[in-house]
């Protein structure tokens, strides 16, 4: 290793060393590269310009993050494993447990299956670190293209400017990484939570409310979509924003997976608060579908009534929808027809490399139950 960098241009040296030491074999694909301080204590050069040089070698793919493990040597995109015939899908879902990907996976399999394509689905279980791990895995194994559902997209940015390096399609679904331009298809959440509230507004209710998620969630495109598309919807009609009328989940729900919940208290709690209210709302816009089995069990116990006392609507028109003792009025989205898209992008752009990269916004449509009704 180089001692102490003298020159002005002391991240680029940097960045030469530690090439050189990758084409010498010091360093392999797979290894992990000292850490960004511990490279900036050894080179005796400042933190920001380590930070550049990395930045510089990750954006070129001889560099790759992992969140909370760190950076390693990438392998070459002509040294990728065939592990697969070059024919296969990779998806990765961060939540299997859920009606979501249960309806995008069929229409990516039907999808697929027209131009005699498989898929191979990973599940990160909502853990970053473990959806990083499938990225690099499946690069690494040869698959086509890659679908992700990611829970967090901003700490994939860099593994997602890496398969572009290698030319591996990727597209992103229901969220988009603001941080890196990519395919993606997904819904317009901000017109689809402004639709759901001037549908509200249109039964007379002026008293509206919102149960969002958790703040660690609030940045996530989707989530903070539905909040703007919420709040621009109240000002279009007049409406007063009232800080009290927007409640989050509790944090230990938006980070355990659907099948490890109670769905009688996933929105039970935010609900709660809202009819303690001393004026409380006569309606609320639901984050997703399933908020609704903890939000009516606390609509019970206060002894009051949907829709007679308060209006709820959702989105996604997730099944439980029907099964609830009032159905539930939702916007729903179309998930077989967001993984179909997806699919048929990674196929088309592994013939067309070089088009430039799509922003799919698929339609929502309202769909009427007896859970909202017009404000006595």
């Amino acid at each position: 290793m180089l001692e102490t960098l003298k020159s002005r241009f002391v991240g680029d040296q940097m960045k030469a060393d530690l090439l050189n030491q990758i084409r010498s074999g010091k360093l392999i694909p797979g290894n992990l590269v000292l850490s960004e301080r511990k490279l900036a204590e050894n080179y005796r050069i400042s933190y920001l310009s380590v930070r550049r040089a990395v930045d510089d070698l990750v954006r070129d793919g001889v560099l790759y993050r992992i969140p909370r493990k760190g950076t390693f040597v990438a392998h070459p995109p002509e040294r990728r494993r065939r592990n697969f015939n070059g024919q296969v899908i990779g998806v990765i879902s961060n939540d299997l447990h859920t009606q979501f990907a249960a309806t995008y996976l069929d229409g990516i399999e039907r999808r697929a299956a027209q131009d005699r394509f498989s898929m191979v689905v990973c599940n990160s279980r909502l853990d970053s670190t473990l959806e990083s791990a499938h990225l690099q895995h499946l690069l690494e194994s040869g698959v086509a293209g890659v679908i992700l559902e990611s829970g967090a997209p901003l700490l994939q940015k860099d593994l997602i400017r890496l398969y572009q390096t290698y030319g591996v399609p990727l597209v992103l679904i229901d969220k988009f990484c603001s941080a890196v331009e990519s395919d993606y298809v997904g819904v317009n959440n901000f017109q689809t939570a402004l639709r759901a509230v001037k549908y509200l507004a249109s039964l007379g209710h002026k008293r509206i409310a919102h149960i969002t998620s958790h703040t660690s969630h609030r940045q996530l495109t989707s989530i903070k979509e539905r909040f703007d598309g919420f709040c621009q919807a109240l000002s279009d009609c007049g409406l007063d924003l009232v800080p009290e009328y927007v409640q989050e989940l509790k944090e230990i729900s938006v980070h355990t997976e659907m099948a490890r919940l109670n769905l009688h208290f996933l929105g039970y709690s935010a609900m709660r608060v809202l009819l303690e209210l001393e004026k409380r709302p006569t309606a609320v816009l639901l984050l997703f579908d399933a908020i609704a089995c903890g939000a009516y069990r606390a609509i019970a116990e206060a002894g009051l009534r949907v829709p007679q006392d308060i209006s709820l609507i959702g989105i996604d028109n997730d099944a439980i929808c029907d099964y609830l003792k009032v159905p539930l009025t939702t916007m729903a989205q179309p998930i077989r027809e967001i993984g179909e898209t997806a699919a048929g992008i990674v196929i088309d752009r592994l013939s067309h490399p070089e088009e430039v990269f799509q922003h799919r916004e698929l339609p929502t449509t309202l769909i009427a139950r007896e859970s909202c009704g017009y404000i006595n």
